[in-house]
């Protein structure tokens, strides 16, 4: 008798996985369409991606002051720094990618590390900007957008170095 109650909880367990597994892509159907576009165009690809992160930066900071979010602006606050971080995650992630297979960054490092640097400066004033109480909602959503957002500046300033040191061996080589 107890069987089929077991058999019906795992059927639901089952189920609900999925929808709880399930992550929201912080890119839009056109945005997602440029990436695929550029895949096989490193320094394309890259600057699409530092153009998608900085409207998300930019989503945060409307956000905060648009009039139409008021009960919900913790919640939409929180959903856009997921997005930011997601996104910057990911860019970081291409910067590394292409730096393993040696592909010559140095043209789009020039944007990255002022446009990270941007990025620290907007998020820490956008703390300074709200109070704890403001912030509850999204406490941990702006700490980590905050956190990404310093490694991927020390990543970028990383990646500068080494890509000159990789030009360099590559004019040794010739």
């Amino acid at each position: 008798m107890k069987r089929p109650w077991i058999l019906v909880l795992t059927i639901l367990a089952m189920l609900a996985l999925p929808s709880v597994a399930q992550k929201r892509d912080p890119l839009n159907e056109l945005e997602s369409d440029q990436l695929r576009e550029a895949y096989d165009d490193p320094e394309k690809r890259l600057k699409l991606m530092l153009t998608f992160v900085q409207k998300r930066i930019l989503a945060v900071e409307g956000a905060r002051t648009d009039a139409s979010l008021k009960s919900d602006r913790g919640k939409v606050l929180h959903q856009r720094l997921d997005d930011f971080s997601a996104l910057a995650e990911s860019f970081e992630d291409n910067l590394d990618m292409f730096t393993r297979h040696r592909v010559d960054l140095r043209k789009v490092l020039v944007l990255v590390v002022p446009a990270y640097e941007d990025w620290v400066r907007r998020l820490q004033a956008f703390k300074d900007a709200t109070s704890e109480d403001e912030r509850r909602p999204y406490e941990f959503a702006l700490q980590n957008a905050m956190e990404t957002a310093q490694d991927g500046l020390e990543t970028a300033r990383e990646l500068v170095v080494k890509h000159k040191q990789m030009a360099e061996e590559s004019k040794k080589k010739k």
